[in-house]
């Protein structure tokens, strides 16, 4: 059985991620899918918008046969620790090739790029070394380097390493490398709307925009970039005020804060890379201190401490680290379960193959399975439960409804 693997956020499942599993099928000939997926938290440093449970089911319910869970703490860390996870644990479940969305879909442009970033010749670190007391971001530097590094070398250098699904893609080839994984790697030709574009490409449109058409001040709702599911449950929950965005962590954010001398520096600047770059451009933690007694939204306090040295997405993962006690990222942090979030018949088919193969133990009832776990995949596995547990009661507290604890889950597959 040849299978694909896909590392997603799904913040909402649309069109767009709707035509990569079927190209997997269709296109590359693979017999399953499965979706290495964020749980309720997402890698720009921010709550889903939907619960895992329901993304996951649309992803099933549109052509993926198995969902797993990718730990927070690879979700809230920068592109390498998100993409070093997420193949990790495509490789742990046997994915016989990764799939990814991109701008530019020669794989011998990813290769040229990850090699540099691997090798880091001479001439590469003087420049980037140099970009950074420059007091650009660490992603900036980097590709500011990168773009002196390959110049003459590849059309549309800066458009291919200013597009976030191909930086991605670069982070994946390296982290398939430096596992010497056997996983095929396909990127597949984005079709429609760009990540960050503003509005409807025929059937397409970015999962940020789409978010924007459901917040709670929108009327206006583009249902022909949505599957028929999806949609109804983005309706769902702006009707019965489930649906989560960041400002919803703004009092669990200030009262983090109002304990900040309980923190100590190195705790708060948890991306090495972008720390590195942050220290020439004054202490980013005196800002955040000076800051703390005023009691603002996530948002507004995202953007007043956001700079040319460190990016805003940076600092809400940093925010959501903070708040979910997570400690500085460790980009080498494997993934020490598979945490199953649904699953099709022909996925219960995979998961019997896994479960025979894989050196990873599956979670499916956290509420038994965690006995059987070693002491260091039950500290994961504890992370993950905190981090859901703590969207449910957002949400319960936003409805008034209540939705079953994670040890309450119960699991059957879901058809086409």
């Amino acid at each position: 059985m040849k299978t694909a693997g896909i590392i997603c956020e799904y913040n909402p499942f649309h069109n767009g991620h709707k035509k990569q599993l079927t190209y997997a099928r269709e296109t590359l000939g693979c017999d399953a899918v499965i979706c290495a997926m964020s749980g309720d938290f997402v890698q720009r440093g921010q709550p889903a918008i939907l619960d895992k449970y329901s993304r996951a089911a649309s992803a099933l319910r549109n052509g993926a046969d198995l969902v797993l869970e990718l730990p927070v703490s690879s979700v809230l860390s920068s592109a390498e620790g998100f993409a070093f996870g997420g193949v990790r644990l495509l490789e742990a479940a046997g994915a016989d090739v990764l799939v990814f969305g991109a701008r530019y879909p020669d794989p011998g442009l990813y290769r040229m790029v990850a090699d540099i970033l691997r090798e880091e010749p001479p001439r590469f670190q003087v420049s980037l070394r140099k970009h950074l007391s420059e007091g650009y971001s660490f992603p900036h530097a980097r590709a500011l380097a990168l773009q002196e590094e390959l110049s003459g070398k590849i059309d549309h250098l800066e458009d291919f390493l200013l597009s976030p699904n191909d930086m991605l893609g670069i982070e994946y080839r390296k982290a398939l490398d430096s596992i010497h994984s056997s996983m095929d790697f396909c990127p597949m030709r984005r079709v429609g709307a760009d990540y960050y574009e503003e509005g409807v490409q025929g059937d397409t449109a970015s999962a940020s925009y789409i978010r924007s058409l459901f917040s709670e001040k929108q009327k206006n709702l583009s249902a022909n970039v949505l599957p028929k599911d999806s949609l109804r449950a983005l309706e769902k929950g702006r009707t019965e005020h489930t649906l989560l965005d960041p400002d919803d962590l703004s009092s669990l954010l200030n009262y983090r804060l109002l304990l900040l001398d309980d923190l100590k520096e190195g705790s708060i600047n948890p991306d090495a890379a972008e720390s590195a770059a942050a220290k020439n451009a004054g202490s980013f933690y005196n800002r955040l201190q000076k800051d703390r007694f005023h009691f603002r939204t996530f948002n507004e306090r995202a953007d007043a401490l956001k700079s040319k040295n460190i990016t805003r997405t940076h600092i809400c993962r940093l925010f959501c680290r903070m708040i979910l006690g997570l400690g500085p990222e460790n980009h080498e942090e494997k993934p020490r379960y598979l945490r199953v979030l649904g699953f099709t018949e022909k996925g219960r088919e995979l998961l019997s193959q896994i479960r025979e193969g894989s050196s990873l133990p599956i979670v499916v009832n956290p509420g038994s399975d965690r006995r059987k776990l070693p002491e260091i995949a039950k500290l994961q596995l504890d992370k993950d439960l905190r981090a859901s547990e703590l969207c449910r009661m957002l949400r319960e507290e936003k409805s008034g409804l209540h939705f079953p604890s994670e040890w309450q889950r119960r699991f059957s597959p879901i058809p086409k």
